[in-house]
This record gives C-alpha cells, structure tokens and sequence, in this order.
C-alpha cells in the first residue's frame, strides 16, 4: 500500500510509542459465508475477553469484561461500505502487549477474510498507509479525496485515543 504522505513529513517512534494495535476485519456483507466468518471471529474474541484469556476491544465487548471500558466510543460492526472500507468490517482494538496473541489468534481463524493491521501512533494517516499491512487480500479501497480521508482518519483516531490499557495476570 503506497503512502500519499511525502517521506519528509513523516516521523518515526519508538516501539514504547506504540501502545495499541487496531486490526480492522473485512467481509463480503452480501455472503452468508463472509459475514458468518467475521460473526464466528467476533464472538471468539468477545468469549476470549469474557474468559480473560487476553485483552482487546471489539463491538460487543461490555465494561462487565473489562472495567473502565467506555461502551460508546466503540465502533459498530459496518455491514456496507463505510469511508474508505469498500465492504463489511468491524474493529479490534489489542495493547501493544498482546498483539503476538491476537496476530496468531486472526491468523488462525480469518479463513478468507482479509485484516488490516496497524499500529496507533500520533500520526493515523501514516498508521493507516505506510505503517499497515494484510492479512490475506488487499480489498479494494473506495476512493476519496484526501481531505474526506483526512476528516474520516480524523474521527478514527478521536475515537481510539479512548485506549485500554489493562494487563492481565501481570502482563504475562
């Protein structure tokens, strides 16, 4: 994926920077097969959370699972296209802490689906380009101008600055 941001402008952090890692699952919402996948992942990590096997956010994560956890700054799971996400898609927010845990949790389980990984640094735009990567095909991306991809990075990262930073079991 070709970043639009010219090299100059952006800035390089130290892995202690990266605090969280959003995985954003795609599926075809027009296939019962698709949408029965990211439905199956997305209650496996609700169970996952529930059982306190790890910790990461998704819709339908509740405060009663992880305390202090703010319900209304977590994204919906979109059945259409939404911004510059061509098909269906949900997100899962990971500390930096368990993010080998969840690559190998969505590794294992996406079965077709393609998920597009990313840190969360101060720069989103980047976090969203140069910094991503795929697991599995790269969905074509809807086309926007920069300023309505802007605006939609913009909301994106209000949001996912409402971070969980719980450790469980010590961190280990």
């Amino acid at each position: 994926m070709k970043s639009e941001i010219p090299r100059e402008e952006v800035k390089y952090y130290e892995k202690e920077s990266i605090k969280e890692y959003h995985f954003h699952v795609y599926f075809f919402q027009n296939r019962k097969e698709s949408v029965a996948d990211a439905e199956r992942i997305r209650k496996e990590i609700i169970n996952g959370v529930e059982e306190g096997e790890f910790v990461a956010v998704c819709h339908g994560v509740t405060s009663d699972m992880l305390p202090g956890l703010n319900e209304t700054e977590i994204p919906p799971v979109n059945y259409g296209p939404i911004g510059p996400h061509p098909i269906g898609s949900f997100e899962t927010w990971v500390p930096q802490e368990y993010l080998a845990q969840a690559m190998s949790f969505f590794m294992l389980r996406r079965n077709e689906l393609s998920i597009l990984v990313h840190p969360l640094t101060p720069n989103a735009l980047e976090d969203h380009s140069g910094r991503a990567m795929f697991l599995g095909l790269i969905p074509p991306q809807n086309k926007c101008d920069d300023h309505g991809l802007r605006a939609g990075i913009k909301a994106h990262k209000i949001i996912c600055y409402v971070v969980i930073f719980l450790i469980l079991n010590g961190g280990n």
